[in-house]
C-alpha cells in the first residue's frame, strides 16, 4: 500500500500515457545539503502496486432485427459505452437479455492488474415465419387463429408446432419444427388437375 503524506498522490483511476512522467519529491534527511545536488543524477525504482480490479472492454453484436433489451452484469443493469469497466478478480456473470425474454449467459473471470477483450455476438433467439394465404383464408398455429399480416412475420420460439390453413370447408394441417435465429416461409399451394376424357372406339 502507497505510504500516503501531504507530498504523496495516490491515483485511484487508471492512468494513462498522457500523465506521464512521474513527478518526484525529494525530501533530504539532514541539513547542510550541497547546492550541487540539485544537479546530481537519482536513481530510483519503481515498482506498480496494482489493485485487485482486472479491466473488462466489453462490445455487443446484433443479428439484423436483433436488439437487447438490457444487458446485466452479475444481476444489475449495465450502459454500454467505450469506456473500460473495472471489475474485481474473480468469476462474473454478463446476461443479455431479449425483449421476448430469452436471456444469454457467459461467465467471465477476470484476472488481478489484466484486460480482458470481450466481444460477444447475439442472435434472434426466436424463428421468423412468413405466411402466404389467400385472404379468403383462415390461419392457426398450434389451434390458436392468428391474424396474417403481408410481408410481417411470426416469431415463433424454437421446437415443434402445428399449422392448420382453412379455406371455406377444405382444411389442411401440418406439423414442422424451427431453430433458433431462422427464417421460414409456410405457403398454401392449391392446384388443379386438367385431363382429356379419352373417347371410346
Amino acid at each position: 500500500v502507497p505510504i500516503q503524506s501531504p507530498d504523496t498522490v495516490v491515483k485511484k483511476n487508471i492512468l494513462n500515457r498522457e500523465e506521464f512522467p512521474l513527478l518526484l519529491t525529494v525530501l533530504p534527511l539532514m541539513k547542510g545539503v550541497p547546492s550541487k545536488a540539485a544537479a546530481e543524477s537519482i536513481r530510483i525504482r519503481v515498482f506498480p502496486v496494482v489493485a485487485d480490479l482486472g479491466v473488462l472492454f466489453l462490445s455487443l453484436t446484433y443479428q439484423e432485427n436483433t436488439k437487447a433489451s438490457a444487458v446485466l452484469l452479475n444481476g444489475k443493469e449495465i450502459s454500454l459505452t467505450a469506456a473500460p469497466i473495472l471489475l474485481p478478480s474473480g468469476i462474473h456473470q454478463l446476461s443479455v437479455v431479449m425483449p421476448e425474454g430469452y436471456r444469454k449467459d457467459i461467465n467471465l473471470v477476470m484476472e488481478k492488474g489484466k484486460k480482458t477483450q470481450l466481444q460477444v455476438y447475439v442472435e434472434n433467439p426466436l424463428a421468423q415465419v412468413f405466411i402466404n394465404l389467400p385472404s379468403a383464408g383462415n390461419f392457426f398455429l398450434d389451434g390458436e387463429k392468428m391474424d396474417v399480416v403481408p410481408a410481417k412475420s411470426l416469431n415463433l420460439t424454437p421446437g415443434r408446432h402445428t399449422v392448420t390453413m382453412k379455406i371455406g370447408d377444405y382444411s389442411i394441417s401440418k406439423n414442422f419444427s424451427v431453430s433458433s435465429g431462422k427464417t421460414y416461409t409456410i405457403s398454401l399451394i392449391m392446384d388443379m388437375d386438367i385431363k382429356e376424357k379419352e373417347e371410346k372406339k
